[in-house]
């Protein structure tokens, strides 16, 4: 199923590389729009859930994104609908409800993710290895961490590195979490 996670990850590089972006915040609409995906932003009343969709037609792909959702999760909506036109060039709709947004959500029946949730979770790891290269978190984590003593509150370096990405603080925190880099796991 799908690709591994180091090759999610090593797509999202060579988009960055393609649009010789170097530092965030990474203007996901702008390569959406580059890359000839029509962006439109529409408030989704029948399903306030609703994050976004990607349809791609004969003439045209199009990403709906839900307008009623703040621009920092709109840019991940984004990058995760990017996720899915790369990842999954051959499906013709996605529409994301939110599963699998922070965590994959397990079936009661067999206990394991399905294959949806699965590719949405890809989705949301091409996501954030695009606005938050690895590279460039644990550069700038460094830099942060060494730069004042007040920076040992974690929650606060975190709302910082969200600030400056232009991600959710719950992104950020899951990315740093993902990285090693806060929580019980981390290297003083």
């Amino acid at each position: 199923m799908g690709r591994p996670p180091q090759d999610v990850k090593r797509l999202a590089r060579k988009l960055l590389d393609r649009f010789q972006i170097t530092q965030p915040p990474v203007l996901v609409a702008d390569i959406a729009r580059y890359l000839n995906i029509q962006v439109v932003y529409t408030h989704f009343s029948d399903n306030p859930r609703l994050s976004g969709m990607l349809m791609r037609q004969p003439d045209r792909i199009v990403m709906g994104i839900n307008s009623a959702q703040g621009n920092n999760r709109q840019r991940f909506t984004i990058a995760h609908e990017l996720g899915h036109f790369f990842l999954d060039p051959a499906k013709p709709v996605w529409i994301d409800n939110g599963v699998g947004s922070a965590q994959v959500s397990y079936r009661l029946d067999s206990g394991s993710p399905s294959m949806y949730e699965l590719e949405e979770v890809r989705a949301n790891k091409f996501a954030a290895a695009l606005l938050m290269p690895e590279a460039w978190l644990r550069r700038d984590f460094e830099y942060e961490h060494e730069k004042d003593d007040v920076w040992a509150d974690e929650d606060a370096l975190a709302k910082s590195l969200a600030d400056r990405y232009r991600v959710s603080l719950q992104a950020m925190v899951i990315r740093l979490l993902e990285l090693g880099l806060i929580g019980p796991q981390a290297s003083p």
